[in-house]
């Protein structure tokens, strides 16, 4: 068994001791198993021994190792043995193998548990980290360095007098990324623009700039300086730096 896999779908072959029912098998299982886990279930007879196939889908990943280990099984008040257990192959997704093993047991007799609660616990799981996902990319936006519109926020860039300030129109652009997939049109500022703005007010050398735009219309900068690295990004209708010197 890999020390390290993870999954959140599972099957396995349980081989119930003597007088142990479906119903201390599933008593136990709930005790095992994370909550808002699904299972279907079946009974069959396999190298001439009565077995239980189970399917589970836990709402997230499990170590492997730590689902089917028997000694904790034990502990929880299993009588029997884990005879086989499988989970996704490599490549192999959650949702393709736990319909191959629904499709195994939905031939087998004194069926238990839910297929269609299976698949919902796993689509549930996909929502929740697609969230995540969005959240952890907001986060990043949020709190990129140099975020803030002020120029006393940013290290070791002084500014000149107010009344000498200027704002540069910049103009719209839209943008093809490497893959080649196109971004929508975003009034974000070039890269050519941005060096033309550097130079005209700032004396920093073009080898420390660096650009890159991103498909949700947000381009961001690096400046580096000896040990000092500024970042800064502008989101559609974002009004450029007023002044930098």
């Amino acid at each position: 068994m890999a020390a390290h896999a993870r999954s959140q779908a599972f099957w396995l072959s349980y081989e119930p001791a003597e007088l142990e029912s479906v119903k201390d098998v599933l008593q136990f299982l709930m005790k095992i198993l994370p909550r808002k886990t699904a299972v279907l279930g079946g009974r069959t007879v396999r190298d001439g021994q009565g077995v239980l196939d189970i399917v589970a889908c836990t709402p997230a990943r499990q170590r492997v190792a730590s689902f089917f280990n028997e000694r904790k099984w034990k502990r929880k008040g299993a009588r029997g043995k884990i005879q086989d257990a499988k989970w996704p192959e490599a490549g192999e997704s959650p949702r393709n193998f736990m319909r191959k093993w629904v499709a195994v047991v939905g031939r087998q007799s004194d069926q238990f548990g839910s297929e269609s609660q299976l698949f919902r616990v796993l689509d549930s799981s996909y929502e929740r980290e697609r969230e995540r996902d969005k959240n952890r990319r907001r986060k990043r936006a949020r709190d990129r360095p140099g975020r803030s519109s002020s120029p006393e926020g940013i290290v070791g860039v002084s500014t000149a007098p107010t009344a000498e300030s200027q704002v540069l129109d910049f103009g719209t652009y839209s943008v093809q990324v490497d893959d080649g997939t196109s971004c929508p049109v975003a009034e974000i500022p070039s890269a050519d623009d941005l060096d033309t703005f550097l130079n005209r007010y700032t004396s920093l050398p073009p080898e420390t700039r660096s650009w890159s735009l991103d498909c949700d219309s947000t381009l961001f900068g690096d400046i580096n300086v000896e040990d000092i690295s500024i970042d800064m990004n502008w989101t559609t209708g974002f009004s450029i730096l007023e002044q930098l010197v």
